[in-house]
């Protein structure tokens, strides 16, 4: 008689030596019927209420070496990532659904994700849009849920209706800053990411996540996750993203502080902030400090510079920072230095620049100082609030204080801390309160059209947040010489214009929600653009660009020769010295500062075809054959101030290269048609700058 081991059960009593022999035996078995064991032949390893969890983890490149971990219904698993991000762990004794977590082993930062079905296996990637989803689907920033991981919340939170619920809600926000309508599933579709030896390998999705990193940092991302997760309407969450994607260089020089006299101070600019993708530069000033004082600072360019307080006093510090386009305002810092006791120093922290009427706001205290290392007590106090406002602080003399302004106003509250011997300075800060999100236009984009074409114009995707109806303003800001094109409707949300001349055209909208306006948005159009011809007579494309956001054009973008002249007057010469030698000239270019933007230079000269000689300022214009007059003084290729345009022949004007030739004679001018002036290294002439590439 055999016995069937694998289906039938049977005892053995303990202890003594036929246990252990059997135990060993009853594993062989075991082995053989699919439990236990591993390797070909008899099963994958995995029982059937085991969970197989896969994917990958890449934030638009696969994070190798990422280590994993996973909290499921029931069971928990862990694992690492290979080389190009791809993970694969079983949960033994797991059931769905499962919160996962991927630590980056380079600067430790944590993303999330989801696993739901009901089976024994799910694809999970591991990116920042899944940190997204994972935020909103439960309603608390994921790496505090998975800390305190709750199966019986994680089961009501994490199902396959609510997962989808929560990627729609994501999608919406990130409208207008990452298309991801491609992307069905952002979870469980099938992830090949780029990898160090392979940098451009990756798929669509792939390049989709370098396009959001493109445009949000992982700073950003974790105040977008914070609004998804704590913010019940998802149009607020998408104004959030709105309002980042055109925040300018802010400088942020830390706290006031106090010292001991012959303290090392160390200044601190790292929390400064830019627009996505912008590198930060810093400008540190030591503005004041005792007359006694041979203080300086130990770098001035540095985000952290030092300075040793010598005698007591007071000193102040500046910092302006620039993030590769434009200077922010002077942020400055007192640094009060004393012999013995020094006064403490409060801080009431900051808050956001607005908050809706009823939304609580939490004031922290708790970079407040005391250079003895005194133990500090806090008073708050309301100091101003509006007319009929009866909000008051709770907790005011604690380090975290909260208050609920009632009506929309200004509401100042000041802070002040005492070491146990004297008070400081109050210090406050302000709340705006308002009823209303203003609204914001969207003109459309530009256009390339043939002259004579009705051009449709559409500011229907201009939004508000409060849902407010819009009025609309549209102004035809620019057109070419000899146009007579107007704007029929101009108050409508769909106006029109007529392209009735070669040239360029700029639309400009504003919108109105009833109480204030819309920043100004603005979309171009060109008619009549040509490529090069053979002979280098063609036409270029120009775009205006707004370098220090105070709506005004201070250059445009010249996209055929990827190109940006400079038209913003002040910066051309000095004006009371209108001309300048060639030398002189290549030398001012060159140490041009342009609102934070450098690298400007002189036109060059350059060869098309092989044989015809032109200049890059040529090509801006269509040339015909004949002679053309021109006037070496006036300064750029516009007159009057008036935009750029086609010209037949150009407008009066001289302008050159700065590349020199055979001849000896730097200043050179070509209109394409192989008839070239030359001027020698002597002789002077007004300055106009160009830059490689755009300056946006």
């Amino acid at each position: 008689m055999m016995l069937d081991w694998c289906d039938n059960e049977f005892h053995i009593k303990k202890g003594g030596r036929m246990k252990f022999v059997l135990s060993i035996f009853i594993g062989i078995l075991l082995s053989g019927c699919g439990g236990g064991g591993g390797g070909s032949g008899g099963g994958t390893g995995v029982l059937p209420s085991d969970v197989t969890l896969s994917g990958t983890v890449a934030t638009g490149k696969a994070i190798a070496g990422a280590t994993i971990a996973v909290k499921c219904q029931t069971g928990t698993g862990a694992g690492t990532s290979t080389a190009d991000g791809a993970y694969s762990l079983v949960v033994v004794g797991g059931k769905l659904p499962c919160l996962v977590q991927g630590i980056n082993p380079i600067d430790s930062s944590k993303i999330h994700t989801v696993a739901t079905g009901s089976g024994n296996s799910a694809v999970a990637n591991i990116t920042p849009l899944t940190e997204m989803v994972t935020g909103r689907l439960l309603t608390v920033e994921p790496s505090v849920f998975f800390a305190a991981f709750d199966t019986s919340v994680a089961a009501s939170k994490i199902t396959e209706l609510k997962v989808k619920a929560a990627q729609n809600d994501v999608a919406m926000v990130l409208t207008g800053t990452v298309d991801t309508t491609a992307l069905v599933d952002f979870i469980g579709t099938p992830l090949h990411a780029a990898t160090g030896s392979n940098p451009t390998g990756g798929d669509a999705q792939d390049k989709m996540l370098d396009a959001l990193g493109s445009k949000i940092s992982p700073q950003q991302l974790t105040q977008i996750v914070t609004a998804l997760a704590h913010t019940i309407n998802a149009a607020d969450v998408k104004q959030v993203v709105t309002n980042m994607m055109s925040v300018p260089p802010a400088a942020n020089a830390g706290p006031d502080q106090s010292a001991i006299s012959g303290t090392v101070i160390t200044l601190d600019g790292s929390a400064s902030t830019a627009g996505p993708n912008r590198t930060l530069t810093f400008a540190w000033a030591l503005t004041l400090k005792p007359t006694a004082s041979t203080a300086v600072l130990s770098s001035s360019t540095a985000m952290k510079p030092t300075f040793t307080a010598d005698v007591a006093g007071t000193y102040a510090a500046s910092l302006v920072v620039n993030d590769g386009q434009v200077n922010s305002s002077a942020d400055a810092i007192n640094i009060t230095v004393s012999a013995a006791n020094a006064a403490p120093v409060a801080n009431p922290g900051t808050t956001p620049s607005f908050v809706l009427v009823g939304q609580v706001v939490m004031l922290d205290g708790s970079a407040s100082s005391d250079a003895n290392g005194d133990t500090l007590t806090y008073a708050w106090t309301v100091t101003a609030k509006p007319a009929s406002s009866t909000a008051i602080l709770y907790s005011p003399n604690t380090v975290t204080p909260n208050i609920a302004p009632d009506v929309a106003g200004n509401y100042v509250v000041s802070l002040t801390v005492n070491d146990g011997k004297v008070n400081s300075t109050a210090k406050t800060v302000s709340i705006n309160a308002v009823n209303n999100v203003p609204p914001v236009a969207n003109a459309g984009p530009s256009q390339t059209v043939a002259p004579g074409a009705m051009i449709a114009l559409d500011g229907t995707s201009s939004s508000d947040a409060d849902g407010d109806p819009l009025t609309y303003s549209w102004v035809l800001d620019t057109k070419p010489s000899g146009s007579q094109a107007v704007l029929v409707s101009p108050t409508s949300s769909k106006p029109s214009f007529t392209t009735d001349v070669a040239g360029s055209y700029t639309v400009t909208l504003v919108v109105n929600d009833g109480k204030v306006n819309s920043a100004l948005a603005w979309m171009g159009v060109s008619a009549g653009t040509a490529g090069i011809t053979g002979q280098g007579d063609w036409q270029t494309t120009l775009q205006p660009r707004d370098i220090n956001g105070d709506g005004v054009v201070d250059a445009y973008y010249d996209t055929v020769q990827n190109i940006t002249w400079l038209a913003d007057r002040n910066f051309l010469v000095n004006l009371s010295l209108p001309s300048l030698t060639w030398a002189d000239a290549k030398t001012r270019v060159a140490s041009l500062n342009v609102y934070g933007v450098t690298g400007w230079r002189l036109p060059e000269m350059k060869v098309i075809s092989g044989q015809a000689i032109t200049s890059e300022f040529s090509d801006l214009y269509f040339f015909r054959l004949g002679n053309v007059q021109m006037n070496w003084n006036n300064i750029g290729p516009f007159w009057f101030e008036k935009p750029f345009a086609w010209h037949n022949p150009p407008p009066p004007g001289w302008y050159w290269t700065g590349t020199a030739n055979g001849n000896g004679s730097p200043w050179g001018f070509s209109h394409g048609l192989h008839d070239t002036i030359y001027f020698d290294a002597n002789s002077k002439l007004a300055v106009w700058p160009v830059k490689t590439g755009d300056v946006r």
